[in-house]
């Protein structure tokens, strides 16, 4: 089993360009057995932590919202 990061072209996070280090971001990584029956790892919220997660990002929003604009 192995993941890989590559690069994918210079973005904001970008600092040293002749830097060979790649960071991966994987979302909702799910790995299963070869037939799918059997679930060895999985990155996704399940149920009300997601709901908890989402709940608390549009919070975010909102408060930042009344930070830049008030």
């Amino acid at each position: 089993m192995a993941l890989e990061s590559a690069f994918g072209g210079f973005g904001q996070s970008q600092r040293n360009i002749a830097d060979d280090v790649y960071d991966g971001a994987f979302k909702g990584l799910v790995i299963t057995s070869p037939d799918g029956e059997r679930v060895y790892y999985d990155n996704r919220l399940p149920g009300w932590e997601l709901v908890s997660y989402h709940w608390k990002h549009f919070w975010n929003k909102v408060i930042d919202w009344f930070i830049n604009n008030l």
